[in-house]
């Protein structure tokens, strides 16, 4: 079955009139310096909520609702194991909170909830970004390459393995993982592209002076690569030219830094020119990429939530 092929929040489906509707939204946004950078969450919810409101739903927020997450700033300021029986008296609570439960926070979607509603569906949001995934899950049009990079390689092994069954070319930034998928990505014809040179920094400062070295020299002790370097971004701006749809995972670099920003940039540039193929930016780093660059608007669909794309594009 598609994973697009949910019951969505539309006055055919679902009929919101009269009725108390809970949500569920994701406004964790990043900040800077006490200044939100990216709030294209906060946006994207704009739609299911306003939809609800017109079609004369009722809504209200049970104490605390707007906290219960990771920050603790409400009345939840600690995460609590319970119990089974704990567990089930809490989604009885939960099931009295409303008619209707609309689901449209993608980014917490692939952990488990406990509400319990008569009626539910997904928002708007949620409808829109299992489509786009749809696309690289179910038959793409070939050839298909995903980007895949990122700090927390190792809870995205299964995405790189999985996709490995979809797609015909990978660029990965982490050469360490790559022995685990060399074998599969043999077996399946997947040519697999890796970065040769790097751009280097003594110390992780934003001001502090660049440096160069090669996948075969190696990074000096000391060193950390910050940046791939200008040979490694022509090997993947040309996998990207060669593409069909695209899946970008992750940042090759830590743009937030100008000086580190520049193969991130070529990488964002090449995808926008190439748009008109299919282009899915997965992940809050890349989602903030976009909002920096002014490519929101540019590209095919740009999704934030990175668990939750990894669940859908690795099929779990």
């Amino acid at each position: 079955m598609s994973v697009s092929t949910k019951l969505t929040l539309s006055r055919c489906e679902v009929d919101v009139k009269g009725k108390l509707v809970v949500m569920r939204v994701d406004f964790n946004v990043p900040m800077k310096d006490n200044k939100i950078t990216n709030n294209q969450r906060t946006k994207a919810a704009v739609l299911s909520i306003k939809h609800c409101l017109d079609d004369g739903a009722k809504s209200d927020e049970p104490p605390g609702s707007a906290w219960w997450g990771r920050e603790g700033k409400g009345r939840f300021k600690k995460k609590i194991k319970a119990d089974s029986a704990k567990v089930a008296a809490f989604r009885v609570l939960l099931s009295k909170l409303g008619d209707v439960y609309i689901y449209d926070a993608f980014e917490t979607a692939h952990r488990a909830h406990s509400v319990n509603l008569p009626h539910k569906a997904a928002g708007f949001l949620m409808k829109k970004k299992l489509e786009y995934f749809a696309k690289a899950l179910e038959n793409p049009e070939q050839p298909f390459p995903t980007i895949l990079a990122g700090a927390k390689v190792q809870d995205k092994i299964q995405l790189f393995k999985n996709m490995l069954d979809q797609v015909n070319e990978m660029v990965i930034r982490r050469i360490k993982i790559v022995k685990d998928l060399m074998a599969k990505a043999e077996k399946n014809c997947v040519n697999i592209t890796l970065p040769v040179d790097l751009i280097t920094a003594g110390k992780f400062d934003e001001n502090t002076n660049p440096g160069e070295a090669t996948v075969d020299s190696g990074i000096p002790d000391g060193w950390m690569g910050l940046d791939c370097g200008p040979k490694s971004i022509k090997l993947l701006v040309e996998a990207v030219g060669r593409a069909k749809p695209i899946v970008w995972n992750d940042p090759v670099s830590v743009f937030e830094w100008d000086k580190f920003s520049k193969r991130t940039k070529a990488l964002m540039d090449k995808l926008v020119e190439v748009t008109s193929k299919g282009t899915i930016i997965g992940g809050e780093d890349t989602a903030t990429c976009c909002a920096k660059w002014g490519t929101e608007e540019k590209v095919s669909h740009v999704s934030t939530g990175v668990p939750s794309a990894v669940a859908a594009l690795s099929n779990v």
